[in-house]
């Protein structure tokens, strides 16, 4: 998990684990903004991109295995009614370098699509679907039929304000 990063713009090659911190962007909220890196080896720093540094911070720094039974569910917007819920297992929880926690399928973290939009979330083992981030505007579900039912009516109630603008 602690692997290389090649940055043109650096040096090369460099080990993500010699990194000693990540300052906050120069322009908070601006596309583009640039943050100081810190190496830990020499002190020295260098600037890189938002973009860069969003994904070393998204980089796991740790696996925690999860229970059995434990699945990553993605839903699939229809123009028709009901949504479809699809399950992928899961074998892992990542700690990430900046502090999340994300679903780890056999594909990868966050099944290998990287930032999950509204629609992810985990089914447990105990039959719960829970949130997988902090996007979600509803967390928890008893069931994949109340998950589907809840995306369905969210979908309803924009479609006469995607009907007026076109």
């Amino acid at each position: 998990m602690i692997g290389f990063y090649h940055d043109p713009e650096t040096d090369g090659a460099w080990s993500i684990d010699n990194i000693k911190s990540i300052s906050p962007p120069s322009d908070p909220g601006k596309h583009g903004s640039r943050y100081r890196v810190a190496r830990r080896r020499d002190d020295t720093t260098f600037q890189i991109h938002s973009g860069v540094a969003d994904a070393i911070l998204r980089r796991p720094v740790q696996l925690m295995p999860c229970q059995p039974g434990t699945m990553l569910c993605h839903i699939e917007a229809q123009a028709t009614e009901p949504h479809e819920v699809f399950f992928t297992p899961m074998v892992a929880w990542a700690i990430c370098a900046d502090g999340e926690i994300r679903p780890v399928t056999p594909a990868g973290v966050n099944d290998g699509l990287g930032e999950p939009n509204e629609g992810w979330y985990v089914k447990m083992p105990d039959g719960k679907i829970c949130s997988a981030n902090a996007y979600a505007d509803h967390c928890a579900f008893d069931s994949a039929d109340e998950l589907s039912a809840h995306f369905a009516a969210e979908a309803r109630k924009r479609r006469p304000a995607q009907e007026a603008s076109a």
